[in-house]
Order: C-alpha cells, then sequence, then structure tokens
C-alpha cells in the first residue's frame, strides 16, 4: 500500500484513533522550527505541506498494526 491509501483506510476505518493519534504526533514534533526549516508558527504549520507529510508518516508507523490483514500478512 502506498502511504495515501494507507492515510485514506486508517481515516476511514479508524477516524477516532487516527485523530487522537495526529494530535498525539502533532503535539510532538511541534517545535519553535518546522521541519521544512522555517519559523514554526501556528499558522504555518497549518500550511505546510513537508509537517503534514511529516506527522501523516509517524502517524501512519504507529498505526500500522491496524493495517494487517486477518491473516496476519501485511498490505504492503
Amino acid at each position: 500500500m502506498k502511504v495515501d491509501e494507507k492515510r485514506d483506510f486508517l481515516r476511514k476505518n479508524y477516524l477516532g484513533e487516527w485523530l487522537k493519534t495526529r494530535q498525539m504526533v502533532e503535539d510532538k514534533i511541534s517545535n519553535n522550527i518546522c521541519v521544512c526549516g522555517k519559523l514554526a508558527t501556528g499558522f504555518h504549520e497549518r500550511c505546510c505541506r513537508k509537517f503534514h507529510k511529516k506527522v501523516d508518516a509517524e502517524t501512519i508507523k504507529l498505526m500500522e498494526h491496524l493495517l494487517l490483514n486477518p491473516k496476519g500478512v501485511s498490505n504492503e
């Protein structure tokens, strides 16, 4: 599965867990300097694609166990 497919699957099937985990990751990653290297204001983090890609990737990594099919084999 591609990152976009994983994100869409988790958002569709596990929305509550997705939102909670994503907020936790956002808080963890959020810093004075954004992952793109610019000053991380609240407005900047809401608009920065690199920041959102990083948050999505970390959230997917934490929720990877929910992407397993019933046989226990990864959908990758």
